[in-house]
């Protein structure tokens, strides 16, 4: 949940979030960060976009309402 509101706070000012900056911001391992997002996905609360080296990771709508 506070990842999600995490990705929200930083779309809602047009800033990209990446897995790396979730790394750091909630002091978990990589592989820790992957299984949380894959499962935040998965239950289609976000959406992660592959731009390059760089996934970026975005809110849906669905997820704002359960944040909300």
């Amino acid at each position: 949940m506070n990842i999600l509101k995490h990705v929200n706070e930083k779309n809602v000012s047009n800033m990209l979030v990446s897995y790396q900056e979730i790394t750091k911001n909630f002091n978990i391992t990589k592989p820790t960060t992957r299984v949380k997002i894959r499962k935040i996905q998965g239950l289609g609360l976000i959406n992660v976009e592959q731009k390059g080296r760089f996934k970026s990771i975005k809110i849906t709508s669905t997820g704002r309402r359960i944040i909300g």
